[in-house]
């Protein structure tokens, strides 16, 4: 995957907001390891799943976990509607 420009047209997105470019700048395209501590609705999952889709390039599994039902409901629906069109499986 060409990292940042293949990762936003999966997205859906045009353009990356200030936490994703920050976290991009920091290597979360690259395998690097970071927290990214930021407000509701900032972009934190898309980095996330960022990494899970470079994490799963690398031949490893990856395991994602909320602390709440709703929240793991909605990260289920992004993650479904980012990684099925590279046919990825995963189980909820």
């Amino acid at each position: 995957m060409n990292n940042e420009e293949e990762f936003l047209r999966l997205s859906g997105l045009t353009a990356f907001n200030p936490v994703q470019k920050e976290s991009i700048k920091a290597g979360v395209l690259n395998g690097e390891s970071l927290v990214v501590s930021a407000p509701t609705a900032s972009g934190k999952t898309l980095v996330a799943a960022s990494a899970a889709l470079m994490t799963l390039e690398s031949g490893f599994d990856v395991a994602v976990m909320a602390p709440t039902e709703i929240l793991a409901e909605q990260l289920w629906q992004n993650f479904r509607k980012w990684f099925v069109p590279q046919e990825i499986s995963f189980l909820q």
